[in-house]
Formats: C-alpha cells, structure tokens, sequence
C-alpha cells in the first residue's frame, strides 16, 4: 500500500512537472510570437505614419500630363502659416517616385518641428528628356506660393532637399533664377526661388562626371551641351540661398568629388555652405565597411536643423481653430494620432520597443525556469 501511494505521488508530481512546463512552453511560445508581431505592427503603424494628408494633387499640366505633389501637414494646428519643405526623389531622373528615396525618412521630423511637406513627382526621361524635370520642379513651387493660403504656408520661407538624382534638381532649382530658362508653364506671376536647399549625394558638374555613366546621361540631357546646361555648378551667384550638401565619402555612384566642387564653388562666391562627408557611407548612405558617421539618425537631425536655422522664426506654437481652409487642414487639429504617428518612424522609438520585448522574454523565461524548480 505504502509503495502504491508512493507510485501515485510520484505520478501525480510528474504529471504537475509535465503540465507546469506544458504551460512553459506555451508561455515562452506566447512571447515570441509576441515579440514577432509587435514589430511588424510597428512597422505597420511607422509606415502608415507617412501617409500623406493629400494625396496626388495635381500642382501643374505639363504635355497634357497631371503633375502630382502628397501634402502632409503638422501634427498639430498654428496660428501662423507655417514654412514648407519640397522632397525631391532620386532614380537617376528616368525613375523612382515622391513616396520612395533616401529623403523620405526626414518627413516625421520636419512634421514633429511644424513644416508642411511636399513631396513631388516630375517628369521622367528618356520619354522627357531634360529640362523636363526641372522646369516641373520650378512649376511645383510656384505652384505651392499660388495657393500658400490654402496649404497655410508661408511663401517667403521654402527649403527644399533631394537626393543623388533629387540632389541634383534641388541644387539646380536653388542656383537658377528666370535667366535660365526654366520658368515656364503655369503660375507665371509665381516665383520658382527657395530660401534654402539640402543636396544628398546630387551631381553637380555633369560634363565632369564618370565616363561610363556618359551613354545613360545622354538619354537624359541628350547632348554635351545639355550636360553643360543641367550643371549647378555652372549658375553659382552670391545672391543664392545657403546650402547643406551632404554626401557618402565611398560612393562610388556619385563621386564624393562632385559635391567638393559644389562647396569650393559655392564659397568661393560667397554663398553660405556646409559640406558633411559622411564616413563609411557608400551611395544613398549605405554602410560599406562599418557603421555610418554622422548615423542615419543624425543626418536627419542635421536636416531638420539646417531648416530650422534658416526657415523657422521665434514663434510660439497656438492651438486654434481656423476658418476659411479645406477640410484636410481642420482635421488636423491636435489629432492625437497625428501627434503619435510620426514618432513611430523613428529609429530609437523601434529600439526601445524592441529592447522591451526582449527584456519582457528574458525575464518571463527565468520566471518559469524557477517555478519549476
């Protein structure tokens, strides 16, 4: 009798040991799963966060073509316009697309910091063969001054950044003025001139660039004149507006040379420029031989700066209510999720979620570990 109670004991301990570390399992499975989910939901909700307030306005006809620029507005309302910035994509002038480039993880700081953001689309070669692209450029923030009191901008204060391709045409837009031809189309009565310009990677003088991308430039600009013509280093003037160029000291797409010249040109007649060569960064500031300095992260502090140096003035922001706008520009209004969501994107926000989930898995498994003991 005493060695069946034994048995039975024994028995019911193993069967408690084997329920105890079913339910182990399951909880360990439960967190991993967990810790799988949370970050696509995270990253879910970062790309969501970048989903523009007004989608594909038309800002200019250009060969019976609708030109499209996405609005994303402030996370909150103010009660002055506000400064706008203009991303520029990059694609080598024959692709890409204004929801895709290097210059697309800047818009949640600049929104957090109170801009408006346009991000434009333009006409693409070889169908459009340059000037198409910056002619489409100008026309969009002529465009943007025509209706700054619907997007409540201020049309004094416009930067504008791009890179490699959207580099270029920034660069060109910021040194061009009506001399050069560029100007034509719609909202004529429109300045096309910024107040400050951000080039990532851009070329700058396209008759002294890399022979084997000669053939590709051609389809583009069609002739060596045409390169000579599309050069900013060949329209500097001490009237143009400051520049950041920031560029990868290993691209090997765009020589790092390019943007030197830019700078040595730029200063040379005066015109204030701050040239960041960023360490171990090939083309679009891709880590080639170790971690990136400055980081990713901090190119785009250094953005954010840069514009607020020379856009932003000494205001406080003011909730209010406004009248007389769309009804994309009300809904606005401290929004908690337009307030949130743009934190989302950030890459130390994805690295604290990250680390607490695994923390959270860490310390549930040493939990279990000692309640089966």
């Amino acid at each position: 009798m005493g060695s069946l109670s034994s048995y039975l004991a024994d028995r019911g301990g193993k069967q408690r040991e084997s329920l105890l570390f079913r339910r182990s399992i399951h909880s360990v499975a439960g967190i991993i799963s967990l810790m799988l989910i949370l970050p696509l939901l995270f990253m879910s909700l970062a790309s969501s966060a970048l989903s523009p307030d007004l989608r594909d306005v038309t800002y200019c006809i250009a060969d019976g073509i609708d030109l499209k620029m996405d609005i994303y507005f402030p996370s909150a309302t103010w009660g002055k316009p506000r400064p706008a910035t203009v991303y520029v994509h990059g694609g080598a002038w024959i692709g890409g697309d204004k929801r895709d480039g290097a210059g697309i993880l800047e818009i949640p700081e600049l929104l957090l910091r109170g801009y408006v953001v346009a991000a434009i689309n333009y006409r693409l070669a070889p169908k459009y063969k340059f000037p198409a692209q910056i002619e489409d450029l100008k026309c969009a923030i002529r465009s943007l001054r025509a209706n700054a009191a619907t997007y409540r901008i201020d049309p004094d204060r416009i930067g504008v950044w791009g890179g490699s391709a959207g580099g270029h045409l920034v660069s060109l837009l910021g040194l061009t003025d009506r001399s050069a031809g560029f100007d034509i189309g719609q909202h004529l009565d429109q300045s096309s001139r910024v107040q400050a310009v951000i080039d990532y990677f851009g070329p700058s003088n396209l008759t002294d660039f890399l022979s084997s991308s000669l053939p590709q430039l051609l389809t583009v600009f069609g002739s060596k004149e045409g390169l000579r013509k599309a050069s900013p280093v060949a329209y500097i003037t001490s009237d143009d507006p400051p520049f950041l160029i920031v560029h990868g000291e290993l691209d090997t797409l765009v020589p790092p040379e390019q943007s030197q010249e830019l700078y040595r040109k730029l200063t040379a007649a005066g015109v204030q420029a701050t040239l960041v060569m960023v360490k171990n960064a090939g083309h679009g500031f891709r880590p080639v031989v170790g971690p990136i300095s400055p980081s990713r992260a901090e190119i785009t502090k250094m953005t954010a700066d840069f514009f607020d140096k020379h856009l932003q003035r000494n205001e406080t922001q003011t909730s209010v209510t406004q009248t007389g706008t769309s009804q994309a520009l009300q809904t606005q209004t401290l929004s908690p999720t337009t307030t949130i969501r743009p934190l989302l994107t950030r890459p130390w926000v994805f690295a604290v979620v990250s680390i607490v989930v695994a923390v959270a898995l860490i310390v549930s498994v040493i939990v279990i570990s000692r309640r089966r003991k």
